[in-house]
Protein backbone atom coordinates (compact mmCIF):
# COMPACT_ATOMS: atom_id res chain seq x y z
CA UNK A 1 0.00 0.00 0.00
CA UNK A 2 1.54 3.26 -1.13
CA UNK A 3 1.27 6.62 0.58
CA UNK A 4 3.07 9.92 0.89
CA UNK A 5 6.83 9.68 1.10
CA UNK A 6 8.50 10.56 4.43
CA UNK A 7 9.94 13.73 2.87
CA UNK A 8 6.48 14.97 1.86
CA UNK A 9 5.03 14.11 5.26
CA UNK A 10 7.72 16.02 7.11
CA UNK A 11 7.45 19.00 4.77
CA UNK A 12 3.66 19.15 5.20
CA UNK A 13 4.10 18.84 8.95
CA UNK A 14 6.55 21.74 9.01
CA UNK A 15 4.33 23.94 6.85
CA UNK A 16 1.38 23.22 9.12
CA UNK A 17 3.52 24.17 12.12
CA UNK A 18 4.45 27.48 10.50
CA UNK A 19 0.82 28.27 9.69
CA UNK A 20 -0.29 27.34 13.20
CA UNK A 21 2.27 29.66 14.80
CA UNK A 22 1.21 32.52 12.53
CA UNK A 23 -2.43 31.92 13.45
CA UNK A 24 -1.62 31.86 17.15
CA UNK A 25 0.33 35.13 16.97
CA UNK A 26 -2.51 36.73 15.02
CA UNK A 27 -4.97 35.58 17.69
CA UNK A 28 -2.90 37.09 20.51
CA UNK A 29 -2.58 40.38 18.62
CA UNK A 30 -6.33 40.30 17.98
CA UNK A 31 -7.01 40.02 21.70
CA UNK A 32 -4.73 42.99 22.31
CA UNK A 33 -6.68 45.06 19.79
CA UNK A 34 -10.16 44.06 20.95
CA UNK A 35 -10.12 43.19 24.67
CA UNK A 36 -9.79 46.08 27.10
CA UNK A 37 -7.56 44.34 29.63
CA UNK A 38 -5.23 43.22 26.84
CA UNK A 39 -4.83 46.59 25.10
CA UNK A 40 -1.93 47.44 27.42
CA UNK A 41 0.04 44.64 25.70
CA UNK A 42 -0.79 45.50 22.10
CA UNK A 43 2.49 47.21 21.22
CA UNK A 44 4.51 44.38 22.76
CA UNK A 45 2.59 41.59 21.05
CA UNK A 46 2.56 43.30 17.68
CA UNK A 47 6.31 43.80 17.75
CA UNK A 48 6.89 40.19 18.73
CA UNK A 49 4.48 39.13 16.00
CA UNK A 50 6.33 41.14 13.37
CA UNK A 51 9.75 39.85 14.41
CA UNK A 52 8.72 36.21 14.53
CA UNK A 53 6.66 36.74 11.39
CA UNK A 54 9.77 37.98 9.60
CA UNK A 55 11.56 34.79 10.60
CA UNK A 56 8.64 32.63 9.46
CA UNK A 57 8.31 34.51 6.18
CA UNK A 58 11.90 33.82 5.18
CA UNK A 59 11.59 30.24 6.40
CA UNK A 60 8.46 29.69 4.29
CA UNK A 61 10.20 31.15 1.23
CA UNK A 62 13.10 28.76 1.66
CA UNK A 63 10.72 25.80 1.80
CA UNK A 64 9.02 26.44 -1.56
CA UNK A 65 9.39 24.03 -4.48
CA UNK A 66 11.62 21.56 -2.67
CA UNK A 67 12.65 18.41 -4.43
CA UNK A 68 13.32 15.12 -2.66
CA UNK A 69 17.06 15.30 -3.24
CA UNK A 70 20.07 16.19 -1.08
CA UNK A 71 19.44 19.93 -1.48
CA UNK A 72 15.77 19.46 -0.61
CA UNK A 73 16.59 17.56 2.57
CA UNK A 74 19.05 20.28 3.60
CA UNK A 75 16.42 22.95 2.98
CA UNK A 76 13.86 20.98 4.98
CA UNK A 77 16.34 20.69 7.85
CA UNK A 78 16.84 24.46 7.81
CA UNK A 79 13.08 25.01 7.68
CA UNK A 80 12.52 22.81 10.73
CA UNK A 81 15.33 24.50 12.67
CA UNK A 82 13.82 27.90 11.91
CA UNK A 83 10.42 26.73 13.13
CA UNK A 84 11.93 25.38 16.35
CA UNK A 85 13.72 28.68 16.93
CA UNK A 86 10.58 30.71 16.18
CA UNK A 87 8.49 28.57 18.51
CA UNK A 88 11.20 28.71 21.17
CA UNK A 89 11.35 32.51 21.08
CA UNK A 90 7.57 32.81 21.20
CA UNK A 91 7.26 30.13 23.89
CA UNK A 92 9.55 32.18 26.13
CA UNK A 93 7.13 35.12 25.97
CA UNK A 94 3.91 33.11 25.65
CA UNK A 95 4.47 31.51 29.04
CA UNK A 96 4.56 34.97 30.59
CA UNK A 97 1.49 36.31 28.81
CA UNK A 98 -0.60 33.24 29.59
CA UNK A 99 -0.52 33.99 33.32
CA UNK A 100 -2.45 37.21 32.54
CA UNK A 101 -5.51 35.00 32.05
CA UNK A 102 -5.26 33.53 35.55
CA UNK A 103 -8.09 34.92 37.74
CA UNK A 104 -5.86 36.14 40.59
CA UNK A 105 -2.32 36.13 39.19
CA UNK A 106 -3.56 38.02 36.14
CA UNK A 107 -4.70 40.93 38.28
CA UNK A 108 -1.40 41.09 40.13
CA UNK A 109 0.59 40.96 36.91
CA UNK A 110 -1.52 43.67 35.30
CA UNK A 111 -1.05 45.79 38.41
CA UNK A 112 2.71 45.22 38.22
CA UNK A 113 2.72 46.01 34.49
CA UNK A 114 0.76 49.21 35.03
CA UNK A 115 3.06 50.25 37.86
CA UNK A 116 6.08 49.62 35.62
CA UNK A 117 4.44 51.68 32.87
CA UNK A 118 3.59 54.54 35.24
CA UNK A 119 7.25 54.58 36.34
CA UNK A 120 8.56 54.34 32.78
CA UNK A 121 6.16 56.66 30.95
CA UNK A 122 7.18 60.04 32.50
CA UNK A 123 10.82 59.41 31.62
CA UNK A 124 9.97 58.39 28.08
CA UNK A 125 7.72 61.42 27.66
CA UNK A 126 10.42 63.80 28.90
CA UNK A 127 13.47 62.19 27.29
CA UNK A 128 12.26 60.75 24.00
CA UNK A 129 8.67 61.79 23.18
CA UNK A 130 9.27 61.27 19.45
CA UNK A 131 10.62 57.74 19.85
CA UNK A 132 8.41 55.90 22.34
CA UNK A 133 9.34 52.37 23.29
CA UNK A 134 7.39 49.42 24.58
CA UNK A 135 7.09 49.23 28.38
CA UNK A 136 8.59 46.43 30.50
CA UNK A 137 6.76 43.14 30.93
CA UNK A 138 6.69 41.78 34.50
CA UNK A 139 6.58 38.09 35.37
CA UNK A 140 6.97 35.88 38.43
CA UNK A 141 9.81 33.38 38.68
CA UNK A 142 11.50 31.06 41.15
CA UNK A 143 14.48 33.44 41.47
CA UNK A 144 14.95 34.78 45.00
CA UNK A 145 15.71 38.39 44.05
CA UNK A 146 13.97 40.67 41.55
CA UNK A 147 15.96 41.44 38.41
CA UNK A 148 15.57 43.25 35.10
CA UNK A 149 16.51 42.24 31.58
CA UNK A 150 17.05 45.37 29.51
CA UNK A 151 16.41 45.48 25.78
CA UNK A 152 20.08 45.03 24.97
CA UNK A 153 20.48 41.79 26.92
CA UNK A 154 20.23 38.51 25.07
CA UNK A 155 18.05 35.80 26.60
CA UNK A 156 19.57 33.02 24.49
CA UNK A 157 20.44 31.10 27.65
CA UNK A 158 16.73 31.00 28.49
CA UNK A 159 15.92 29.11 25.28
CA UNK A 160 16.29 25.35 25.57
CA UNK A 161 16.70 23.33 22.38
CA UNK A 162 17.82 19.73 22.23
CA UNK A 163 18.07 19.61 18.42
CA UNK A 164 21.76 19.92 17.58
CA UNK A 165 21.45 22.28 14.63
CA UNK A 166 19.38 24.78 16.56
CA UNK A 167 21.64 24.47 19.59
CA UNK A 168 24.62 25.26 17.37
CA UNK A 169 22.98 28.47 16.18
CA UNK A 170 22.01 29.52 19.68
CA UNK A 171 25.66 29.32 20.70
CA UNK A 172 26.62 31.69 17.90
CA UNK A 173 27.55 35.22 19.00
CA UNK A 174 25.76 36.83 16.06
CA UNK A 175 22.51 35.03 16.93
CA UNK A 176 22.81 36.19 20.55
CA UNK A 177 23.27 39.75 19.37
CA UNK A 178 20.11 39.44 17.30
CA UNK A 179 18.16 38.11 20.27
CA UNK A 180 19.40 41.11 22.23
CA UNK A 181 17.56 43.32 19.74
CA UNK A 182 14.16 41.93 20.62
CA UNK A 183 12.03 44.84 21.74
CA UNK A 184 10.77 43.91 25.19
CA UNK A 185 12.53 44.58 28.49
CA UNK A 186 11.54 42.15 31.23
CA UNK A 187 11.24 42.36 35.02
CA UNK A 188 11.30 39.18 37.10
CA UNK A 189 9.75 39.10 40.57
CA UNK A 190 9.89 36.23 43.07
CA UNK A 191 6.73 34.18 43.40
CA UNK A 192 6.78 35.32 47.03
CA UNK A 193 5.30 38.64 45.84
CA UNK A 194 2.47 37.14 43.80
CA UNK A 195 -0.15 37.81 46.49
CA UNK A 196 1.18 41.05 47.98
CA UNK A 197 0.53 44.40 46.27
CA UNK A 198 3.17 46.17 48.43
CA UNK A 199 5.77 43.70 47.18
CA UNK A 200 5.32 45.05 43.66
CA UNK A 201 6.93 48.35 44.62
CA UNK A 202 10.41 46.90 44.05
CA UNK A 203 9.52 46.95 40.34
CA UNK A 204 10.47 50.65 40.46
CA UNK A 205 14.10 49.68 41.12
CA UNK A 206 14.10 47.31 38.15
CA UNK A 207 12.48 49.91 35.89
CA UNK A 208 15.35 52.16 36.97
CA UNK A 209 17.79 49.72 35.36
CA UNK A 210 15.71 49.74 32.17
CA UNK A 211 15.42 53.53 31.87
CA UNK A 212 19.16 53.81 32.56
CA UNK A 213 19.81 51.60 29.52
CA UNK A 214 17.08 53.05 27.30
CA UNK A 215 17.79 56.75 27.83
CA UNK A 216 21.53 56.92 28.43
CA UNK A 217 21.49 57.71 32.15
CA UNK A 218 24.18 55.17 32.97
CA UNK A 219 26.74 56.79 30.71
CA UNK A 220 25.84 60.25 31.98
CA UNK A 221 26.14 59.14 35.60
CA UNK A 222 29.44 57.39 34.95
CA UNK A 223 30.87 60.63 33.54
CA UNK A 224 29.45 62.69 36.41
CA UNK A 225 31.04 60.39 39.00
CA UNK A 226 34.42 60.66 37.27
CA UNK A 227 34.15 64.45 37.33
CA UNK A 228 33.21 64.70 41.03
CA UNK A 229 35.32 64.58 44.19
CA UNK A 230 34.71 61.71 46.62
CA UNK A 231 35.83 60.98 50.15
CA UNK A 232 35.66 57.24 49.50
CA UNK A 233 37.01 57.38 45.96
CA UNK A 234 35.28 57.39 42.58
CA UNK A 235 36.01 53.70 41.93
CA UNK A 236 33.81 52.60 44.83
CA UNK A 237 30.85 54.64 43.61
CA UNK A 238 31.38 53.54 40.04
CA UNK A 239 31.07 49.96 41.26
CA UNK A 240 27.83 50.80 43.05
CA UNK A 241 26.60 53.17 40.34
CA UNK A 242 23.96 51.00 38.67
CA UNK A 243 22.29 49.78 41.87
CA UNK A 244 22.37 53.18 43.59
CA UNK A 245 20.82 54.75 40.50
CA UNK A 246 18.04 52.14 40.50
CA UNK A 247 17.32 52.72 44.21
CA UNK A 248 17.21 56.48 43.72
CA UNK A 249 14.97 56.11 40.69
CA UNK A 250 12.62 54.08 42.87
CA UNK A 251 12.57 56.87 45.46
CA UNK A 252 11.92 59.44 42.74
CA UNK A 253 9.04 57.42 41.28
CA UNK A 254 7.27 56.01 44.34
CA UNK A 255 8.68 57.97 47.31
CA UNK A 256 7.82 56.48 50.71
CA UNK A 257 6.07 53.53 49.07
CA UNK A 258 9.31 52.41 47.45
CA UNK A 259 11.45 53.10 50.54
CA UNK A 260 9.07 51.00 52.63
CA UNK A 261 9.24 48.22 50.04
CA UNK A 262 13.04 48.46 49.92
CA UNK A 263 13.22 48.13 53.71
CA UNK A 264 11.22 44.90 53.47
CA UNK A 265 13.41 43.59 50.65
CA UNK A 266 16.64 44.32 52.55
CA UNK A 267 15.45 42.97 55.89
CA UNK A 268 17.60 40.20 57.41
CA UNK A 269 18.42 39.09 60.95
CA UNK A 270 19.85 42.06 62.91
CA UNK A 271 23.08 40.25 63.75
CA UNK A 272 23.72 39.51 60.08
CA UNK A 273 23.11 43.10 59.05
CA UNK A 274 25.37 44.37 61.82
CA UNK A 275 28.12 42.06 60.58
CA UNK A 276 28.02 43.33 56.99
CA UNK A 277 31.37 44.85 56.10
CA UNK A 278 30.94 44.84 52.32
CA UNK A 279 32.92 47.66 50.71
CA UNK A 280 32.96 46.99 47.00
CA UNK A 281 30.98 44.84 44.60
CA UNK A 282 27.78 46.01 42.94
CA UNK A 283 25.74 46.83 46.05
CA UNK A 284 26.47 49.03 49.06
CA UNK A 285 25.85 47.40 52.46
CA UNK A 286 22.16 47.20 53.34
CA UNK A 287 22.44 49.87 56.00
CA UNK A 288 24.08 52.29 53.59
CA UNK A 289 21.49 51.55 50.89
CA UNK A 290 18.78 52.53 53.34
CA UNK A 291 20.71 55.64 54.39
CA UNK A 292 20.89 56.74 50.76
CA UNK A 293 17.22 55.97 50.11
CA UNK A 294 16.08 57.73 53.29
CA UNK A 295 18.28 60.71 52.48
CA UNK A 296 16.71 60.92 49.03
CA UNK A 297 13.23 60.65 50.53
CA UNK A 298 14.01 63.55 52.86
CA UNK A 299 15.30 65.48 49.85
CA UNK A 300 11.86 64.99 48.34
CA UNK A 301 10.41 66.63 51.47
CA UNK A 302 8.39 63.54 52.28
CA UNK A 303 6.55 63.86 55.61
CA UNK A 304 7.16 60.12 56.14
CA UNK A 305 10.95 60.19 55.87
CA UNK A 306 11.52 60.55 59.61
CA UNK A 307 8.96 57.85 60.44
CA UNK A 308 10.56 55.35 58.08
CA UNK A 309 14.01 56.16 59.43
CA UNK A 310 12.82 55.58 62.99
CA UNK A 311 11.27 52.25 62.00
CA UNK A 312 14.46 51.09 60.30
CA UNK A 313 16.72 52.22 63.14
CA UNK A 314 14.45 50.55 65.69
CA UNK A 315 14.67 47.27 63.78
CA UNK A 316 18.46 47.63 63.28
CA UNK A 317 20.00 49.63 66.12
CA UNK A 318 23.45 48.26 65.24
CA UNK A 319 23.91 48.66 61.51
CA UNK A 320 27.34 50.21 61.27
CA UNK A 321 28.60 53.77 61.18
CA UNK A 322 28.19 55.34 57.76
CA UNK A 323 29.25 58.83 58.78
CA UNK A 324 32.27 58.61 56.49
CA UNK A 325 29.91 58.06 53.55
CA UNK A 326 27.52 60.92 54.35
CA UNK A 327 28.92 63.55 51.99
CA UNK A 328 29.42 61.01 49.20
CA UNK A 329 25.85 59.73 49.59
CA UNK A 330 24.48 63.27 49.39
CA UNK A 331 26.53 63.86 46.26
CA UNK A 332 25.17 60.71 44.62
CA UNK A 333 21.63 61.88 45.34
CA UNK A 334 22.47 65.24 43.76
CA UNK A 335 23.98 63.62 40.69
CA UNK A 336 21.14 61.17 40.07
CA UNK A 337 18.28 63.57 40.78
CA UNK A 338 20.06 66.19 38.67
CA UNK A 339 20.45 64.05 35.54
CA UNK A 340 18.98 65.82 32.53
CA UNK A 341 15.84 64.31 31.04
CA UNK A 342 14.83 66.49 28.13
CA UNK A 343 14.15 69.92 29.62
CA UNK A 344 13.60 68.48 33.11
CA UNK A 345 15.68 66.85 35.82
CA UNK A 346 15.13 63.20 36.64
CA UNK A 347 14.35 63.91 40.30
CA UNK A 348 11.56 66.32 39.35
CA UNK A 349 9.60 64.07 36.98
CA UNK A 350 7.39 62.41 39.59
CA UNK A 351 4.97 63.67 42.23
CA UNK A 352 2.90 61.40 44.43
CA UNK A 353 -0.69 62.59 44.05
CA UNK A 354 -1.85 62.49 47.67
CA UNK A 355 -5.35 63.50 46.59
CA UNK A 356 -5.52 60.33 44.50
CA UNK A 357 -4.12 58.22 47.35
CA UNK A 358 -6.79 59.57 49.71
CA UNK A 359 -9.53 59.16 47.12
CA UNK A 360 -8.47 55.58 46.39
CA UNK A 361 -8.56 54.78 50.09
CA UNK A 362 -11.99 56.31 50.59
CA UNK A 363 -13.57 54.56 47.65
CA UNK A 364 -11.95 51.23 48.54
CA UNK A 365 -13.23 51.36 52.12
CA UNK A 366 -16.70 52.25 50.88
CA UNK A 367 -16.65 49.35 48.46
CA UNK A 368 -17.07 51.77 45.56
CA UNK A 369 -15.54 51.21 42.16
CA UNK A 370 -12.13 52.74 41.60
CA UNK A 371 -12.77 53.76 38.00
CA UNK A 372 -11.12 57.13 37.47
CA UNK A 373 -8.78 58.03 34.61
CA UNK A 374 -6.73 60.15 37.03
CA UNK A 375 -5.91 57.25 39.33
CA UNK A 376 -2.54 55.64 38.70
CA UNK A 377 -0.82 52.46 39.81
CA UNK A 378 1.85 54.40 41.72
CA UNK A 379 -0.79 55.93 44.00
CA UNK A 380 -2.46 52.51 44.41
CA UNK A 381 0.75 50.77 45.48
CA UNK A 382 1.88 53.62 47.73
CA UNK A 383 -1.48 53.24 49.47
CA UNK A 384 -0.94 49.47 49.69
CA UNK A 385 2.48 49.98 51.29
CA UNK A 386 1.13 52.42 53.87
CA UNK A 387 -1.65 50.00 54.73
CA UNK A 388 0.80 47.12 55.02
CA UNK A 389 3.02 49.15 57.33
CA UNK A 390 0.06 49.89 59.59
CA UNK A 391 0.40 53.62 59.01
CA UNK A 392 -3.30 54.05 58.32
CA UNK A 393 -5.37 53.03 61.33
CA UNK A 394 -8.99 51.96 61.43
CA UNK A 395 -9.04 50.65 57.86
CA UNK A 396 -10.02 47.10 56.81
CA UNK A 397 -6.69 46.17 55.25
CA UNK A 398 -7.68 43.03 53.34
CA UNK A 399 -10.80 44.66 51.91
CA UNK A 400 -8.76 47.60 50.72
CA UNK A 401 -6.00 45.40 49.29
CA UNK A 402 -8.64 43.48 47.32
CA UNK A 403 -9.97 46.75 45.94
CA UNK A 404 -6.46 47.79 44.92
CA UNK A 405 -5.98 44.51 43.07
CA UNK A 406 -9.28 45.03 41.25
CA UNK A 407 -8.45 48.65 40.48
CA UNK A 408 -6.16 47.67 37.63
CA UNK A 409 -9.05 46.25 35.59
CA UNK A 410 -11.06 49.48 35.81
CA UNK A 411 -8.50 51.98 34.55
CA UNK A 412 -8.24 52.92 30.87
CA UNK A 413 -5.30 51.29 29.13
CA UNK A 414 -4.73 52.27 25.50
CA UNK A 415 -1.68 51.85 23.31
CA UNK A 416 1.71 51.87 25.02
CA UNK A 417 4.82 52.33 22.97
CA UNK A 418 5.49 53.32 19.39
CA UNK A 419 2.54 54.18 17.18
CA UNK A 420 0.85 51.20 15.50
CA UNK A 421 1.45 52.96 12.17
CA UNK A 422 5.11 53.87 12.78
CA UNK A 423 7.04 52.53 9.80
CA UNK A 424 10.56 52.53 11.28
CA UNK A 425 10.00 50.01 14.12
CA UNK A 426 7.74 47.92 11.88
CA UNK A 427 10.50 47.59 9.28
CA UNK A 428 13.18 47.00 11.95
CA UNK A 429 11.12 44.19 13.49
CA UNK A 430 10.65 42.52 10.11
CA UNK A 431 14.35 42.81 9.25
CA UNK A 432 15.32 41.32 12.60
CA UNK A 433 13.18 38.26 11.94
CA UNK A 434 14.72 37.89 8.50
CA UNK A 435 18.23 38.19 9.96
CA UNK A 436 17.43 35.44 12.46
CA UNK A 437 16.45 33.16 9.59
CA UNK A 438 19.63 33.92 7.65
CA UNK A 439 21.68 32.92 10.68
CA UNK A 440 19.70 29.71 11.07
CA UNK A 441 20.12 28.94 7.37
CA UNK A 442 23.90 28.78 7.61
CA UNK A 443 25.15 25.23 7.08
CA UNK A 444 26.48 23.36 10.09
CA UNK A 445 30.25 23.08 10.43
Amino acid sequence: MSGPAPFAIRLDQARASSAALRAELDAWCGRARDEETWKRYRSQLERLGRTIGGLLGKADEGAQDLGEDAAGWRALDTFERALLAANGIWSYFRSKYMFRDHPSLGQMLRLADDFAWDCYRPVQKACAPQAPREPPLVYFSEMWSPFAMARDRSFANELHFAESGTARVLEDEAFEQMLARLPLPLVSLPWLYASSPPGLLVVAHEVGHIVAADFGFDGALRAAIDAATWQQGAALWQGWREEVFADLFGVAAAADGFVGGLATLLAIAPDRLAAETRVGGRYPPRGLRMEIALGALARRNSPRADELRQRWNAAYPDQGDFTAFASDAARMIDLVFGLACGQAKLGALFTINEVNVTALLGRAVQGAGLTNPNFDAIAALVLAQRLGDGRIGGVPVEKTMTAIRKFVDTRPTGYRGSSPAASEPRQADLELGQALWLELAQPAD
